[in-house]
């Protein structure tokens, strides 16, 4: 029996689609994959909020998801990722916005520190109505405001497909799993 630690770090070179893989082998994996994908969603949240049940809970309310190099982040592996992810960006549908923002973030110390409409410019329509940044004395998070019913919308106009992912409360998902899991893409 290894201890948890070790098994972590071990899954820590394993892609999302790795992790996914491994659960379906037996209840046993799949309950040290769910453990792992925990881990990596505490890790992800450690410095935006207290606990991951924050996260999950704004996710879950207002209809929201967390897209961005902290979804990138998550899919790869952790042991293979150099960086870290700076700023968390969450997107919402204009008709949940001000329930994320009033309820949740300011509730949770964060302040509005800019709020910017979104021009589409001469390329046609953005499916982005604005983008609100918060921040508190240490971190920033970046709302952006879906002008559709769908959160995502916004997602699937990106300039590239390694970006085309994103965390809900539920599930994650990546658009283009095959370029996305061996560090390809495509540019939209």
């Amino acid at each position: 029996r290894l201890p948890l630690e070790i098994k972590r770090h071990i899954l820590g070179y394993c892609n999302i689609q790795d992790i996914t893989n491994l659960a379906q082998a037996s209840a046993v994996l799949n309950g040290l994959a769910q453990d792992f994908v925990q881990h990596c969603l505490r890790l992800l949240t450690k410095p935006f909020f207290e606990n991951t049940e924050t996260l999950l809970g704004i996710l879950r309310t207002c209809d929201a998801v967390v897209s961005g190099s902290c979804a990138l982040h998550v899919l790869l592996p952790a042991n293979e990722t150099c960086w870290i992810p700076s700023d968390l960006d969450i997107y919402v549908s204009c008709r949940h916005m001000a329930c994320l923002s009033v309820a949740h973030l300011v509730g949770t110390g964060y302040v509005v520190v800019r709020q910017r409409t979104v021009d589409a410019g001469p390329y046609g329509l953005s499916s982005i109505r604005s983008v609100v940044s918060f921040a508190n004395d240490c971190q920033s998070i970046d709302v952006i405001v879906s002008s559709t019913a769908a959160a995502v919308s916004p997602i699937f106009e990106f300039h590239s497909t390694a970006v085309m992912n994103f965390i809900s409360a539920d599930h994650i998902f990546c658009a283009y799993p095959a370029l996305t899991l061996h560090l390809m893409s495509l540019v939209n």
